[in-house]
């Protein structure tokens, strides 16, 4: 909704952030087991024990800070007329309110020239 929008941009990063950061912890563990793999057809023990290390610490990498930039796009020609026309009925009908609580406020309150002025001169 309109109200909402301005949450929008933190809402994005955070799952920007989330999405990318599961997405490098899955490469890196694909990454790693096929390196473990390799060494262990290789008989490379040393490798093995770092690659095994390295699986064991869970998420390997933390990200501290993202940083995007956002940038609106103009709207569509016909949805743009669709919002003037919305824009120009909500303006004609707070006009017409305020209008017509004028009208109500001359009614209730006398005013100069009213029968109650009329009476009292």
């Amino acid at each position: 909704t309109r109200t909402s929008a301005s949450q929008a941009p933190p809402a994005l990063l955070r799952n920007l952030n989330s999405s990318f950061g599961s997405l490098v912890d899955s490469r890196v563990r694909a990454w790693t087991l096929l390196l473990l793999r390799h060494s262990l057809n290789n008989g490379d023990h040393a490798s093995r024990s770092r690659l095994l290390s390295l699986l064991a610490t869970g998420a390997s990498i933390d990200m501290t800070a993202m940083a995007t930039t956002f940038s609106t796009l103009d709207l569509p020609p016909e949805t743009q007329a669709k919002l003037d026309e919305e824009r120009r009925k909500k303006a004609e009908a707070k006009a017409a309110a305020r209008k017509e609580g004028q009208v109500e406020a001359q009614k209730q309150t006398p005013g100069e020239g009213s029968e109650e002025d009329r009476d009292v001169i």
